[in-house]
């Protein structure tokens, strides 16, 4: 037995991009009525002033040889 559909874009909708900033919360994302979604771009974390300087990347003294 074999299974097929048929997808189809109903041309009506409008694409919608969405802006996302991380938080410690889920979050759910879903089109605006008469939108279908075309992209979603995750925002950087913002740097509350915090941290110590030091962006992760190592302990590079600069001898490279």
């Amino acid at each position: 037995m074999e299974v097929t559909g048929v997808l189809s874009v109903n041309n009506a909708l409008e694409p919608q991009d969405i802006e996302v900033t991380p938080t410690t919360e889920d979050i759910t994302i879903e089109p605006a009525e008469g939108c279908y979604i075309r992209s979603v771009v995750v925002k950087a974390i913002p740097n509350n002033g915090g941290g110590t300087g030091n962006d992760g990347g190592g302990t590079d003294s600069g001898n490279n040889g």
